[in-house]
């Protein structure tokens, strides 16, 4: 899409429409593989965290769509249009929704800001010198 709006396929051999092509593609579902196996392999966090399991879900639609497209374009020539269009769907929809929950979720704070792990919430200690009040009116006025 971005070779015919852009019309890069005016100035390029068609070879290197080719080379560019595949490139994209190879790059693509090397980094949707990349964050799917970290992901699962508990780079990010726990890997069965909902986060982790909607970004692997996502990153695998995208990775499938992608592939789907890229053999459609490059076997069939462009020429079967609702494989196309769906493939393309659910690529844009995987490769995006992938994105926007990796930049915008972070699992791993459940790991580092647990209140129940921290050392210094022991006790009645509200941490940095402040003490828990206890709720039901138990405070008294000095």
């Amino acid at each position: 899409m971005l070779v015919g709006v852009s019309r890069v396929d005016e100035q390029l051999d068609p070879q290197w429409l080719e080379v560019v092509f595949y490139a994209f593609f190879f790059v693509e579902l090397l980094l949707l593989l990349a964050g799917i196996i970290l992901t699962v392999r508990g780079y990010f966090g726990p890997a069965r965290h909902p986060v982790n399991r909607v970004f692997v879900g996502l990153s695998w639609a995208g990775a499938i769509g992608a592939l789907v497209l890229m053999l459609e374009i490059a076997l069939g020539h462009g020429q079967v249009l609702w494989l196309n269009v769906v493939a393309s769907a659910v690529m844009f929809t995987g490769v995006l929704g992938a994105a926007v929950v990796a930049l915008s979720a972070s699992p791993w704070r459940d790991l580092f800001y647990s209140r129940r792990s921290d050392p210094v919430l022991r006790g009645d200690d509200a941490g940095h010198g402040v003490t828990r009040q206890q709720s039901g009116g138990g405070e008294r006025d000095l």
